[in-house]
C-alpha cells in the first residue's frame, strides 16, 4: 500500500524538516549532506542482500555522506549497527500489524525527530 508511505514522506517534509538548499558548488567544495532514509527493510549485515539496490545506493552515498537508515521490520532487532559507514536503526517491528502499525510510526517518528534535533537532516527519503 503506498499511501501511508506518501503520507508520512509529506508530513516529514513540511513538519519536521527546515527548508534548506543545496548550493550548486561541485561536491569537493560542499561539506557532507546528512542523508535519512526510511525504509522497511534494511540488510541485517554488508553480506545480507535483504534489497540489494537500496543497499547499492547506501554504499555509494556513505562514500561521501552521512548516511543513516531507519529500517521499520527488517532486521528483528532493536540494536543499531554500521553497513558501508552508514548507521543503521532497525525498529525490528515485523510483526506490527493492525493498530501495531501506529506505535511503529509512533516510534518512527519519534527517532527521527531525535535525529533531526541533534543534527538536521540534508535530505530525507521515505
Amino acid at each position: 500500500m503506498l499511501w501511508p508511505w506518501l503520507l508520512i514522506a509529506l508530513a516529514l517534509a513540511t513538519v519536521l524538516l527546515p527548508q534548506r538548499g543545496v548550493g550548486g558548488a561541485p561536491s569537493a567544495a560542499r561539506s557532507p549532506l546528512r542523508v535519512g532514509l526510511v525504509t522497511p527493510g534494511f540488510s541485517a549485515s554488508e553480506s545480507d542482500w535483504c534489497i540489494p539496490a537500496l543497499l547499492d545506493l547506501v554504499r555509494a552515498l556513505a562514500r561521501e555522506h552521512d548516511v543513516r537508515v531507519l529500517s521499520l521490520r527488517y532486521p528483528f532487532t532493536c540494536a543499531p549497527y554500521a553497513v558501508h559507514g552508514a548507521r543503521v536503526q532497525p525498529l525490528g517491528a515485523a510483526a506490527a500489524r493492525g493498530p501495531g502499525r501506529f506505535l511503529m510510526w509512533a516510534r518512527a517518528l519519534r527517532h527521527l525527530r531525535r535525529e533531526q534535533a541533534r543534527r538536521p537532516f540534508d535530505v530525507l527519503h521515505a
